[in-house]
């Protein structure tokens, strides 16, 4: 197996989730993308409180490109210039709905 800049991709997604979670995301990924309709205050570790209307844009940002990166075709995956031009405009295309019923599908039609 030759190992590429995808396969970095991949491993960076994981560390996004695994910030998010609070804990490694193996049993998110075994089911992604079957499982689409989790609600992402759902993949969020509990522990910590839900993210304020200001922090939620960064929260879905953050959930979107690890969502991305761990895509089951590595064609399909972002280059890391593309995840480093996304977090440097900080934005993720405005959901008029609450943050807490936002689902894993939805944030992959934001922009």
């Amino acid at each position: 197996m030759k190992i590429t800049e995808k396969h970095d991709v991949y491993s960076f997604g994981v560390v996004i989730l695994e910030v998010l979670q609070g804990r490694h995301p193996g049993e998110l990924i075994s089911a992604w993308p079957s499982d689409q309709s989790v609600l992402l205050k759902d993949l969020l570790d509990p522990r910590i409180p839900l993210p304020t209307l200001e922090e939620s844009n960064a929260v879905m940002l953050a959930a979107k490109l690890a969502l991305q990166c761990i895509s089951i075709n590595p064609q399909s995956r972002p280059s890391m210039q593309h995840i480093s031009q996304a977090l440097d405009a900080g934005k993720v295309e405005a959901t008029r709905q609450p943050f807490h019923t936002v689902q894993l599908h939805q944030l992959m039609r934001f922009t």
